[in-house]
């Protein structure tokens, strides 16, 4: 099936994220170049951890594929944005009689992410996986625009949990605990994670409270 490109989403060292379209719908396409220190395996991690998780507030795996060392994944939905620039953008807007209708909006929107959010990473934790990678960048925002009966446009937003790179799935609760230095991000790690300690979902819990303490103070 052909895919068109119709924007850059973002970029990171390991990875380019592209918004496709596929028969009139838009998919995000997560691609990566296989390396020796980054193999077909690292990606089909990813991979993994989505086909078994299905919730209404993470992203859905549509497919992948492979062309050379190239390994792409196709994903729904494609997001306007993450949550990192989404807040930015919030605390940003200027005090005028439009955007103050709108920056309520959002706002009513940020207070509705808590519980979905937490529910996200309750059920995430609930299937034996741990994500590992909590932050705003790799929470997504997509916005919706539907007309209203009195044909006035209804603006709000959707959340979802992407980039399951790094997580780790175990067997129990009782082995949950990952020994040793792993990837992270210092500013939403927990200590343990920073310090390179064993760590288990606690961890997730810790950087969720970060990613909330940025909500409170936008």
């Amino acid at each position: 099936v052909p895919l068109a490109l119709l924007s850059n989403l973002g970029i990171s060292a390991s990875a380019i994220v592209e918004k496709v379209l596929c028969r009139r719908v838009a998919l995000a396409r997560k691609t990566m170049k296989c390396t020796r220190k980054w193999t077909i395996s690292d990606a089909l991690r990813e991979v993994y951890h989505l086909q078994n998780l299905r919730h209404f507030h993470i992203v859905q795996l549509v497919g992948t594929y492979l062309q050379g060392r190239v390994f792409s994944i196709l994903m729904y939905p494609a997001a306007d944005c993450h949550l990192g620039t989404f807040l930015e953008d919030t605390a940003d807007m200027q005090e005028t009689p439009s955007s103050n209708v709108e920056s309520w909006h959002r706002r009513l929107f940020l207070g509705s992410t808590f519980t979905c959010l937490a529910s996200a990473i309750a059920y995430v934790h609930h299937n034996t996986t741990k994500h590992m990678d909590v932050k705003p960048q790799n929470i997504l925002v997509r916005k919706i625009r539907e007309p209203s009966p009195d044909d006035v446009e209804v603006l709000y937003w959707r959340i979802y949990l992407s980039d399951f790179g790094l997580s780790r799935s175990f067997t129990s609760n009782d082995e949950s605990q990952t020994n040793g230095p792993t990837s992270r991000t210092p500013k939403y790690c927990a200590p343990e994670v920073y310090d390179s300690d064993a760590r288990g979902r606690s961890a997730d819990i810790f950087s969720l409270g970060c990613v909330y303490a940025e909500i409170l103070t936008t």
